[in-house]
C-alpha cells in the first residue's frame, strides 16, 4: 500500500511538473512576436529519492529551473552597437540640414553668389559712371551679405535646436535609469525567493539596449543579479538606485547645456567624458561641429568685410569723396579671432542706397577712372584673402578656394556620418539575426516540445489510473 500510495503522489507531482512545462511552452508561443522575448526552457530532475528500510524508492520528477535562453555576450555586441549607432544616427540627422545650408547646386548658393558680387564690379569697370552698374553693385553686395547673415542664423539655430535636444535626452535618460533601477530590486527579491525572473530581465535588457542607443553606457551584473550602470564612468544606476543626470546652463558657451551627474548631491560634469549614443551625437555636433563651419563662415566673412574695404576706402566716388568703406567695418575679438564677422557683414547704410557713393575711381576728379572697380572685381582671383588659420594674416588662396574647402569639409563630415549609420544599421542587423537565432520562439521547436509532453502526459495521467485500480483492490481485499 505504501508502494501504491507512493506512485500515485510520484503520479501527481509528474502530471503537475508537465502542466508547468505546458505553461512554458504556451508562455514562449505568447510571445513569439514580443521584440526582444528569449525563449524559456524548464530544467527537469529527478527528485531525490524517498528512503523505506534498506530500500531507496524514486519519487518522480520536479522543476530544476526555468532557463531564459540568451548569449551575454551578443546582448553585449548589441549594446555596444547601439551606442555607435545612435550617435551615428543623431549626426546624420543634423548634417541633413547643416548641408542644406551650404547648399551649392543652385544661383542661391554663397558661391554662386559671390561670382555675381565680383562680376558686377567687373561690368561697373566697363562703365564706371553708369547708375545700372552702380545699382546691380549694391544689389548684389546686399544678397552676398544677406546669405552670409542667414547662414551664420541657420547655423546658430540648428545649435539652438541640438541644445534643445539635449535637455530632453536627459529626461528620457533618468526615466529609463529609474525604471532599470526598479526592475534591479524586483529581481533580486524575486531570485532571493527562489522564483525565476526572466521576463523582467528581457525586459531590463530591452531598456539597457534603449538607454545605450541615447548614451554611452558600461553595464556590469553583480551575483545578486544586479546590473551597475555607468555614464561617462560615472555610477549612474547602482542597485535599485539612480543617480540622476542634470543639465547647467554654461557662460562661457553661449549658455548652452552642460551635463552632470548627481551623486549624493554633488553634481560632476561628465558633458565631454560621455562617449557614444544620440547624446554624444548632440554634443559634438553643438560643440565642435558647428562651431568649426561658423569659424570659417567668420574667416570669409572678414576676408571680404576687410579686403574690398582696404581698397574702397582709398577710392573716390561720383561726388569726389573718399575714404568711405564699402562694408561695415568689423573690429576682430582679437588678433586671428573674427567671431561673429558672418553676423555682422553688411553694405555700409552710408552708401546701401546711394549709387554715387560707391567708389570706382583711383583719383579725384576722374569720373570716368575704373581702377578701384577693376580692383575689387580681381579680388575674386585674388590669392592671401582670407586668414584661414586665425593667426591675424590673410594666407588662403581665393575666396572660391576657401569657400569651396568649407562645402568640400561639410559634405565629407556628413558623408562620413551617412555611412556610418549604414553600416551600423547593417552590424546590429546581422547580430539581432544571430539574437533571434539563438533567443526567439519557434514554433516548430515549441510544437514538437509540446508533443513530446503531451504523450508523456497522457502515459502518466494512464499510469496514474492503473495505479488508483490497484488501490481500490488493495483496500477493497482488506475489508
Amino acid at each position: 500500500m505504501v508502494d501504491l500510495f507512493s506512485s500515485l503522489e510520484l503520479a501527481k507531482k509528474s502530471l503537475l511538473t508537465h502542466q508547468f512545462v505546458f505553461h512554458v511552452i504556451g508562455h514562449n508561443i505568447a510571445n513569439v512576436n514580443t521584440p526582444e522575448y528569449s525563449r524559456q526552457r524548464v530544467e527537469l530532475g529527478v527528485v531525490r529519492p524517498l528512503k523505506l528500510g534498506f530500500r531507496s524508492v524514486g519519487v518522480g520528477v520536479d522543476v530544476i529551473k526555468v532557463h531564459g535562453i540568451r548569449d551575454k555576450y551578443l546582448e553585449y555586441q548589441i549594446q555596444k552597437e547601439l551606442q555607435t549607432k545612435g550617435k551615428a544616427s543623431s549626426l546624420g540627422g543634423a548634417f541633413k540640414i547643416i548641408e542644406a545650408v551650404f547648399q551649392e547646386q543652385t544661383d542661391t548658393g554663397i558661391s554662386k553668389i559671390m561670382e555675381n558680387f565680383f562680376n558686377s564690379w567687373n561690368d561697373l569697370a566697363n562703365n564706371p559712371t553708369g547708375m545700372p552698374e552702380r545699382t546691380t553693385v549694391l544689389n548684389n553686395a546686399k544678397v552676398l551679405a544677406d546669405k552670409i547673415r542667414e547662414s551664420y542664423r541657420r547655423l546658430r539655430e540648428q545649435q539652438a535646436v541640438q541644445n534643445n535636444d539635449v535637455a530632453l535626452m536627459i529626461e528620457d535618460i533618468n526615466q529609463l535609469g529609474d525604471e532599470i533601477a526598479t526592475l534591479n530590486q524586483q529581481i533580486t527579491e524575486g531570485e532571493v525567493g527562489g522564483a525565476e525572473m526572466n521576463d523582467l530581465r528581457d525586459r531590463r535588457n530591452k531598456l539597457l539596449q534603449d538607454l545605450g542607443e541615447k548614451v554611452g553606457i558600461n553595464v556590469y551584473e553583480n551575483e545578486m543579479g544586479q546590473v551597475t550602470v555607468e555614464i561617462g564612468g560615472r555610477p549612474f544606476v547602482v542597485g535599485n538606485q539612480a543617480n540622476h543626470l542634470q543639465v547647467q546652463k554654461d557662460a562661457s558657451n553661449y549658455n548652452y547645456y552642460d551635463v552632470y551627474i548627481n551623486e549624493a548631491d554633488h553634481l560632476v560634469d561628465i558633458t565631454y567624458q560621455i562617449n557614444g549614443g544620440e547624446l554624444n551625437g548632440l554634443i559634438e555636433m553643438r560643440d565642435t561641429y558647428i562651431p568649426e563651419y561658423i569659424k570659417r563662415l567668420d574667416n570669409l566673412a572678414y576676408g571680404l568685410i576687410t579686403n574690398v574695404n582696404n581698397l574702397h576706402s582709398t577710392g573716390f566716388d561720383l561726388n569726389g569723396n573718399t575714404g568711405v568703406n564699402f562694408f561695415t567695418p568689423f573690429t576682430p575679438v582679437a588678433p586671428g579671432d573674427y567671431t561673429g564677422a558672418a553676423a555682422h557683414i553688411e553694405v555700409n547704410p552710408a552708401i546701401a542706397n546711394d549709387p554715387e557713393a560707391i567708389a570706382a575711381s583711383s583719383a579725384l576728379g576722374e569720373v570716368g577712372n575704373n581702377e578701384i572697380a577693376l580692383a575689387i572685381a580681381d579680388l575674386e582671383r585674388a590669392y592671401n584673402t582670407v586668414d584661414s588659420d586665425n593667426d591675424g594674416t590673410f594666407d588662403y588662396g581665393t575666396f572660391h578656394d576657401y569657400y569651396h574647402q568649407l562645402v568640400t569639409l561639410v559634405g565629407a563630415q556628413a558623408k562620413d556620418a551617412y555611412t556610418r549609420e549604414a553600416a551600423q544599421e547593417e552590424v546590429l542587423l546581422s547580430l539581432k539575426d544571430r539574437r533571434s537565432e539563438v533567443s526567439s520562439v519557434s514554433l516548430d521547436e515549441e510544437s514538437a516540445t509540446l508533443i513530446q509532453f503531451e504523450k508523456a502526459y497522457q502515459v502518466m495521467a494512464r499510469f496514474m489510473g492503473v495505479v488508483d485500480k490497484m488501490a481500490d483492490i488493495m483496500v477493497n481485499l482488506g475489508r
